[in-house]
């Protein structure tokens, strides 16, 4: 990837919300899961084609609510 590049570059395949979130493999507690499907639909809503901003969302509200660390990739 070039300097000029970015990897919040727009994308035209992405979402906007997710309607229909399937997580297909989790460690996570439901509780857990929920909360990610809520922050993902915030983060998607607030940074629309801003993958490493809808990331850094998530991570940071995980971390906030349940201790660090958490990764989102």
């Amino acid at each position: 990837m070039s300097d000029s590049q970015s990897v919040d570059d727009p994308n035209p395949n992405y979402c906007t919300e997710i309607e229909n979130a399937q997580i297909m493999a989790s460690g996570m507690d439901a509780e857990k899961q929920q909360y990610a499907v809520q922050c993902a639909n915030e983060a998607i809503a607030q940074h629309p084609d801003q993958n490493m901003a809808i990331a850094q969302y998530i991570m940071s509200h995980f971390e906030e609510r349940y201790g660090s660390p958490w990764h989102c990739i």
